[in-house]
This record gives structure tokens, C-alpha cells and sequence, in this order.
């Protein structure tokens, strides 16, 4: 079943996306795993904290995103990044087809809805909606992507305050 990656890293202070070496660390990120994976990375920034950067990719299932993490180029890789430059702050395995994401998203809201009584409708102006459960053994959270139309503010999402979204900005230097 293909899935999405959905990872949280933190940048080290005083590190930014534009103190050398990151800028390359992140390509050769990005070329290896896409070679392992045969998926793009696409890296984007927190739009309210631009320490907070999120990896979204797919895999083919989870089996194989495992074996990547243990493999011997993502561990010298893992090395090169923590703990100075960064650390990783979260990584979830979604109920998403990688592939449904558009290959040009410049931004993303992201939801997590713990209950799905929570789930409405759509998010308003969104030119696309990606929706899955987390794959984690007993997790029922579900995760809404989605590409909102127009400037959005802070995490409002529909009119209403949600402590549980994010945005993201896509950084477009690490093809």
C-alpha cells in the first residue's frame, strides 16, 4: 500500500536553511533517498517558525521506509545532520498515496484530527484535500493535507482557530 512520510525536523540553533554545509546535506538527502524510495522529497518550512522544517515523501509501504532509515547511507547522513544541525522531532507513517500531493505544492495546511467527528467538510478554497490515519499500531488520528487558496494566517483554518494545524512553505533549493 503506498504510503506518505510525514517528518518533523528541528533545526539546531544557530543554524538556519542557509549556514553551509545544510544546503548540501539536504540534496544529498534528497537524491539517495529518492533512489531508495523512487519518490521526490519535498521539504517545506513552518511558516509561524522557520527552525521547524517538514520532509513529505512516499514509500511503497513501510517495510521498505525502515529499511532505509537503517541502511548505511541514511546512517552516515543521520551523522552528518545530529545533533549539530538538527534534530528529528517526529515522523509519521500516513494512510496517503504520495502521489495524490501535487509535484508544484508551494503550500500546505496540515490538520491532526484526533476524533473524526471533528471532520466537516473540506477545507474552504482548497485546490486539493489528502486525507489518511496515521499507520502506527493502534493510532486513530487522522491527517488532513490540503492547499489552501490565497494568504493564510497563523493555524485559521475555515473561519475557526485550530491549535492542531500547521502551515508549511515549500523550499523549493533541495530538488
Amino acid at each position: 500500500m503506498p504510503i506518505t512520510e510525514f517528518a518533523t525536523l528541528q533545526l539546531t540553533s544557530p543554524y538556519t536553511l542557509s549556514s553551509p554545509p545544510l544546503q548540501e546535506l539536504f540534496e544529498t538527502l534528497s537524491t539517495r533517498q529518492a533512489a531508495w524510495s523512487k519518490h521526490p522529497l519535498y521539504f517545506f518550512v513552518d511558516a509561524l517558525d522557520s527552525s521547524i522544517i517538514y520532509l513529505i515523501t512516499g514509500w511503497d509501504d513501510v517495510p521498505p521506509h525502515w529499511r532505509w532509515i537503517e541502511s548505511d547511507e541514511n546512517q552516515e547522513l543521520v551523522k552528518a545532520f545530529a545533533p549539530t544541525y538538527l534534530t528529528v522531532k517526529g515522523l509519521l507513517h500516513l494512510e496517503i498515496d504520495f502521489t495524490v500531493i501535487p509535484k508544484e505544492v508551494a503550500l500546505v495546511v496540515a490538520e491532526r484530527v484526533v476524533t473524526h467527528e471533528e471532520i466537516k467538510e473540506s477545507p474552504p478554497d482548497a485546490s486539493w484535500v489528502a486525507a489518511g490515519r496515521d499507520l502506527e499500531e493502534g493510532s486513530s488520528t487522522l491527517y488532513i493535507f490540503s492547499e489552501k487558496m490565497g494568504e493564510v494566517m497563523g493555524s485559521e483554518i475555515g473561519g475557526k482557530e485550530r491549535s492542531d494545524a500547521i502551515v508549511m512553505r515549500r523550499i523549493w533549493s533541495f530538488r
